[in-house]
């Protein structure tokens, strides 16, 4: 997956080194990068486990991977992980990859630790889904798709949760692997 963003003005002016390459062949040595961090990105990738054996050769001391993550039983989470994966099932059907957030089981599956000690936390969502937060990321993702009848069913009742302050982002959960 190549960087297809202009680099950040305030990276350039500050004297680090950008670099486009594929997160499964990156072109730097083993062990190079101290701290190699993968914010909210293998729901993004068509080859996680790819991209996290690269991550680990090139990890000198952590390994970060964060991924969405929503906790069952708290108020607005279930509805919260419907919209998400609404949301996402709308990404794909035009054409973006956007697959739905791995769980921790799933990211040790598909890590090789290469003898680290492996650390897990979770944060909790503290933030609801307003109903206006929620219709704009909805017309972005639809964009000019149609809605099938029992789509937008669905999506009424997601908004009216939102608005009624029923639906909460999802929180992160976070692996960290460590190379002393």
């Amino acid at each position: 997956m190549g960087l297809e963003q202009a680099p950040a003005p305030a990276l350039v002016e500050s004297g680090v080194p950008l670099v486009s390459a594929s997160a499964e062949a990156l072109p730097f040595p083993d062990r190079s990068i101290p701290v190699v961090v993968l914010r909210h990105v293998p729901h993004h990738l068509e080859r996680p486990g790819l991209c996290f054996a690269e991550a680990t050769r090139v990890a000198r001391r952590r390994l970060v991977l964060a991924e969405p993550f929503f906790q069952p039983g708290l108020p607005g989470q279930e509805a919260g992980r419907e919209a998400d994966s609404r949301l996402k099932a709308l990404d794909r059907r035009r054409g973006c990859f956007h697959a739905e957030s791995l769980d921790a089981a799933q990211l040790l599956a598909l890590l090789d630790p290469r003898g680290g000690r492996i650390q897990a936390q979770t944060f909790v969502p503290i933030q609801t889904w307003t109903g206006q937060d929620l219709g704009r990321r909805l017309k972005l993702a639809q964009g000019s798709l149609q809605l099938d009848p029992e789509e937008s069913a669905a999506w009424k009742r997601l908004l009216w949760l939102a608005k009624q302050g029923n639906i909460s982002r999802n929180g992160t959960l976070v692996l960290s692997v460590d190379w002393a």
